[in-house]
């Protein structure tokens, strides 16, 4: 689980056909995920997620590291996400686990001096930040090729015979 407090710096690099998003945290260590990036594919985005295992870690909500990361977030992917889990969540975390509703657009929700409620930066947090696929795919909607999710983390390396 990753909090604001906890991160220190943040590198991107590209390198062949990846792009590299290095996050350090304070305490030295780096956590990285890499991003796929093919020219093979013109709609290969947002990837649809098939998950088989989903966990709830309820931690601390941060409403000013989520007003940071919004501004990074695609939103209607986020909804397209959102929706694709709905059900695996009722089934996985039992009937009494809500996943919170989300407007149809952020602009619904931004008050007369343009900020977005706490109510509806908590909900953001509770997605974005609590909810883990553990297992399960995520699916190119282009080329229908399917990216292992083990552990938590997506396995996006390209085979041989797709460089």
């Amino acid at each position: 689980m990753f909090t604001s407090n906890c991160f220190n710096k943040r590198k991107k690099e590209k390198r062949n056909n990846f792009i590299y998003v290095f996050i350090y945290s304070k305490n030295k260590k780096c956590y990285y995920c890499f991003l796929c990036v093919s020219n093979r594919t013109e709609k290969g985005y947002p990837l649809t997620i098939e998950p088989t295992k989903i966990e709830y870690e309820e931690s601390p909500c941060d409403i000013e590291f989520i007003q940071k990361m919004l501004r990074k977030i695609n939103y209607d992917a986020l909804l397209l996400a959102r929706e694709q889990i709905i059900e695996h969540c009722s089934v996985q975390l039992g009937s009494d686990f809500v996943l919170p509703e989300l407007p149809n657009s952020m602009e619904e929700e931004r008050n007369e001096v343009n900020e977005i409620s706490k109510e509806l930066l908590s909900k953001l947090h509770k997605i974005l930040l609590d909810i883990h696929i553990v297992e399960g795919h995520l699916i190119c909607p282009d080329t229908g090729r399917r990216f292992k999710v083990s552990n938590g983390i997506p396995n996006m390396i390209l085979h041989e015979d797709e460089i």
